[in-house]
């Protein structure tokens, strides 16, 4: 028998009530009964067998017009061919909708799907922070916390102990009264 825990995803294999059908995928809100009884979220109030569920595997695919798509993953969907009209996360497939098969987490249907580029994909990075002559400032050096003040001329921060390059430092933060 699974032991399963809170906030582990499932899948029902087994459906003797017709309440869940087969193939449903979920997260558990709470096992109760030495692990024989799991709650489902969204429904707290129906306890179902945890026999009659199996842990869902980590990457599930599925198979559509000779391709293989990652659920959960980002993709670009259009309504049309060659536009990227929403970037979501794929939530399903329907063999029963051949005009708007793609599903995504919002619950909308799109005619189009196609894979995001890489390279397309931007990224969050801290913003420069601009540097005060002889102000003080906290850093990072080697995964430590330092203190030093700003040199304009040398591009350095100048501590007891010697100084360190700007360019080596990160998480820069000035200190004001009352900052750590």
């Amino acid at each position: 028998m699974n032991k399963f825990k809170v906030g582990d995803k499932v899948v029902r294999t087994i459906d003797v009530s017709d309440t869940l059908p087969v193939g449903t995928k979920c997260k558990i809100s709470n096992v109760s009964s030495g692990g024989r009884s799991i709650t489902i979220k969204g429904r707290p109030e129906v306890c179902y067998q945890a026999s009659n569920f199996e842990l869902a595997p980590e990457i599930e695919t599925v198979e559509h017009d000779g391709q293989s798509w990652q659920i959960g993953k980002l993709y670009a969907f259009s309504d049309v061919k060659d536009d990227d009209a929403c970037i979501s996360r794929l939530a399903s497939i329907s063999p029963y909708d051949p005009q708007r098969p793609y599903g995504d987490i919002e619950g909308f249907t799109w005619k189009y799907i196609k894979a995001m580029d890489p390279s397309e994909l931007g990224t969050v990075t801290p913003a420069p922070v601009e540097l005060i002559d002889g102000a003080a400032y906290t850093f990072k050096r080697k995964g430590v916390t330092r203190i030093g003040v700003f040199n304009e001329h040398t591009k350095r921060f100048i501590r007891s102990d010697g100084w360190v390059l700007v360019s080596e430092c990160t998480n820069i933060r000035l200190m004001t009264v009352g900052s750590e």
